[in-house]
């Protein structure tokens, strides 16, 4: 997979077709990214959703938004700051 190849921290990824028939484990196959997405709901026709690998070396935290934003094809998460 490219992802691997070029050893990316971050790649956002819109239009991605996906659905709950495409395990998540199976787009990072090597397991070096942490995977968000969110896929088009049912119902909203083809196409749609976004998904983001983030790299586990810069431990990201997923940020649940309320449920109000269901409806929007949206990721939040927090890359924490580390001083040294």
């Amino acid at each position: 997979m490219m992802l691997h190849a070029v050893k990316l921290s971050l790649l956002f990824v819109t239009e991605t077709w996906l659905n709950e028939n495409m395990p998540t484990g199976c787009l990072d196959s090597e397991s070096h990214y942490y995977v968000m997405r969110c896929d088009r709901k049912n119902g909203r026709g083809g196409g749609g959703g976004v998904c983001a690998f983030v790299h586990m070396s810069l431990c990201p935290v997923e940020i649940h938004l309320a449920a109000k934003y269901k409806e929007i094809e949206l990721l939040c998460f927090d890359l924490p700051c580390t001083s040294k």
